[in-house]
């Protein structure tokens, strides 16, 4: 079974469990069981994949909004420039 939600309106819906025999009956119970539907809760594998993403998009929005100043150091890399000495009529002593 992979669709928890047929498998809750199935086993719901009147009569059907009477028509089953108790094997495949417990059997389904497992799987319903397994998709935890209404339970709010998250298995934690899927819970530390979905945290992972959320800090991953974070980092992107960071990265995005973050104002670039090329006088910092890690300019940004794909740029070319070609940086020049300051001339020395711009120095006063």
């Amino acid at each position: 079974m992979g669709d928890g939600y047929a498998l809750r309106d199935a086993l719901c819906r009147p009569g059907v469990r009477d028509r089953l025999d108790p094997g495949p009956t417990a059997e389904f119970e497992q799987a319903l069981a397994a998709c935890a539907l209404g339970s709010a809760s998250l298995p934690d594998p899927v819970r530390g994949r979905l945290k992972d993403a959320l800090a991953l998009d974070r980092a992107r929005e960071v990265l995005e909004t973050s104002p670039f100043d090329p006088g910092l150091p890690g300019g940004n890399p794909l740029e070319h420039r070609i940086r020049t000495a300051p001339s020395s009529e711009a120095t006063s002593f």
